[in-house]
């Protein structure tokens, strides 16, 4: 579905935002976010989440607006009225391999949409019923760790990738914290991930990492995992993370 780039929706859509945007108006915010949630307003957030799908010719504007919008109002949107939601979704993830050149890098624009489909993604996943949809698929837990797995933050620039590489963790802390077989099929996606394993290492002994504190997710992710049962996490790299919590907590104990 296409969205003309001026008209009512692109006007209604830029009040939102303006009005979204302001932290004062938490009465308006509260009453906006209790008119997304309820089913009369069904159409609307599901033309929101149309206009975040990558991979149709949206107008940018319409998409910067409307990811914006979700990002405030993801944790009134149950992903079971919308079947569709999940793919828009997962489209801003992709947006990195969608540049006129392929060996390029991801613009700062892409990125902000990726970082923004993250943070979509964790505000839904604090609902049990979103969580567990978020995780029968596959290739969307896929795209969530790829900015972990492809280790951008030191491969590339940490100023860079810190935003979204800290938004990836942040779903991926968020599900597989999640009790039961929720957060039992990321657990074990990434265990079996030598990619994201080998990252997360390196980030628990980067220095700019640790200034950045993402150290605090990366722990709370892989203790989570069956570390004993782990292909990737071998008795060699067991003594390693044993060692460099000890070292992060002591550090953190003297400063």
């Amino acid at each position: 579905m296409k969205f003309e780039s001026s008209g009512s929706y692109l006007s209604g859509a830029r009040i939102l935002d303006a009005l979204l945007a302001q932290s004062e108006l938490k009465e308006q915010h509260s009453m906006i976010a209790q008119l997304i949630g309820s089913a009369s307003c069904s159409q609307i957030v599901e033309k929101l989440l149309q206009a975040l799908d990558s991979r149709s010719r949206q107008d940018k504007e319409i998409m910067e607006l409307a990811a914006r919008i979700v990002v405030k109002l993801a944790g009134e949107i149950h992903l079971k009225r919308f079947p569709q939601g999940i793919l828009c979704i997962s489209s801003l993830l992709e947006t990195s391999q969608r540049q006129p050149d392929d060996d390029s890098a991801p613009s700062d624009e892409f990125k902000s949409l990726m970082k923004q489909g993250l943070v979509i993604l964790d505000s839904l996943a604090a609902d049990k019923h979103n969580c567990s949809l978020i995780c029968e698929d596959q290739s969307l837990l896929f795209k969530v760790m790829a900015p972990i797995s492809s280790d951008m933050l030191h491969l590339i620039d940490h100023d860079e990738w810190f935003s979204v590489a800290a938004a990836s963790l942040q779903v991926m802390c968020r599900i597989v914290t999640s009790p039961g077989s929720t957060g039992e099929n990321l657990r074990n996606q990434i265990h079996g991930n030598k990619e994201v394993i080998s990252s997360m290492e390196q980030i628990l002994e980067c220095k700019t990492c640790r200034k950045h504190k993402l150290y605090i997710l990366v722990i709370k992710i892989l203790t989570k995992l069956p570390m004993d049962a782990a292909p990737g996490v071998g008795t060699k790299s067991r003594g390693k993370f044993i060692k460099t919590m000890a070292r992060i907590l002591t550090s953190d104990s003297s400063s």
